[in-house]
């Protein structure tokens, strides 16, 4: 019996300094173990958009540099309404569109509730995405009410002496804003959808690299144990060793009477060739979203040719994003005093793209918007060419 146990202690000991050695503090390794994977949780959504940095780059990083600067308001003459635009700053709807754009972004819709009290001078709505609604009530085809219970997360310096209590919103007071396709139940579709499975398989793959041991490579743990050995010990060992991710292994009773548990790692001879896999997920995450990889993983060393073309590219990705979003700042002029007026008076919105692009990337935008002019000019007559 003693050792039996001394075998137990052992293999407990060798995996604690397995687990500790795997729950290093970096992002890759925290969501390995938060296993937000799972793309129907809100909250796995919202772990990667913190987390992951693929998915941080297509939600927060699109929604600050949309939202660095106020947008552009355009009478019919062209000319920019200042006036607006000041009201806009006053009442900080910069960082209300930030808001708007990561729920959507990551949840697909969004519901602002405005006029809320106690959130801050710099603040007096509430972006209630699918964490924080409880339910959405339909009538037919038509809301009747959203039930919402926001709460302050906890946690070692946050105390909590009064919890809110779930309320109801109604149509009438919010607006409500989504992306994507029209769909009944009013949700569009996250914009993180299309590459969720590649973002987490291509984080997956990083937390692999920063784990690699050359000495196991990518083959299969055998653990041999006393035959004697009782089944409950024997699930006991397969759930700790299933806790250090990994993920192919097998726990065999072998003929090792009165010997500490082996280890071994068999077929472990195979290379993983890490670049290529990376590589190619990455191609499709930039064809699926419109980015290039320097909007993810920045200028390659030594890399400047097409630097310019990537940058007026992510440009023309940003500037469509943008133009999704107009529709609710006209819902959101609506709200103000006079605001059908104020619609009518603004003919158009534009995204300030200062400081996401230089003077001569902008000639260069420009130069492509003539040539793009001339081809639908010159179309028409070559039609009239062929048909002759």
């Amino acid at each position: 019996m003693g050792i039996l146990q001394r075998a137990r202690s052992w293999i407990v000991d060798k995996l604690q300094r397995a687990s500790t050695w795997f729950h290093k503090e970096t992002h890759k390794e925290r969501l390995e173990e938060l296993q937000a994977k799972n793309f129907t949780n809100a909250k796995h959504r919202e772990k990667r958009t913190e987390l992951d940095p693929i998915i941080h780059a297509l939600v927060q990083r699109v929604a600050n540099s949309i939202t660095a600067r106020s947008p552009i308001f355009l009478d019919e003459a062209g000319n920019e309404l200042e006036d607006l635009k000041e009201q806009w700053e006053k009442n900080y709807y910069n960082d209300l569109l930030n808001d708007v754009i990561q729920a959507t972004r990551t949840h697909g819709f969004m519901v602002l509730e405005p006029n809320v009290s106690d959130l801050g001078e710099d603040r007096n709505w509430l972006v209630h995405d699918e964490t924080d609604i409880m339910m959405t009530v339909f009538r037919k085809f038509k809301i009747e009410k959203y039930v919402v219970l926001p709460l302050v997360e906890g946690g070692q310096k946050v105390a909590v002496h009064e919890v809110v209590s779930q309320y109801d919103l109604f149509p009438k007071d919010v607006i409500h804003f989504f992306i994507g396709k029209f769909k009944l139940n009013r949700c569009g579709v996250a914009a993180i959808k299309p590459v969720w499975d590649n973002c987490v398989r291509y984080s997956e793959i990083l937390g692999a690299m920063s784990r690699y041991d050359s000495r196991i490579g990518n083959g299969m743990m055998v653990v041999s144990v006393d035959k004697k050995t009782q089944k409950g010990e024997i699930k006991t060992l397969r759930a700790n060793i299933a806790k250090t991710n990994t993920k192919n292994f097998l726990v065999i009773p072998n003929s090792i009477d009165n010997t500490p548990a082996q280890i071994k790692w068999e077929h472990s001879t195979g290379m993983i060739d890490w670049t290529n896999d990376l590589g190619e997920l990455m191609k499709s995450i930039c064809g699926a979203t419109g980015f290039n990889v320097r909007w993810f993983k920045g200028d390659p060393k030594g890399a400047q040719s097409a630097a310019k073309e990537d940058k007026i590219a992510n440009y023309q990705t940003l500037d469509s994003i943008f133009q999704e979003y107009v529709p609710f700042i006209r819902m959101l002029l609506l709200t103000q005093e006079g605001g059908e007026e104020l619609n009518e008076l603004v003919a158009e919105i534009k995204w300030d793209s200062e400081g996401v692009l230089d003077e001569d990337d902008a000639e260069g935008i420009n130069d492509s918007n003539e040539n793009e002019e001339k081809l639908e000019d010159e179309l028409p007559e070559t039609s009239k060419d062929q048909n002759t």
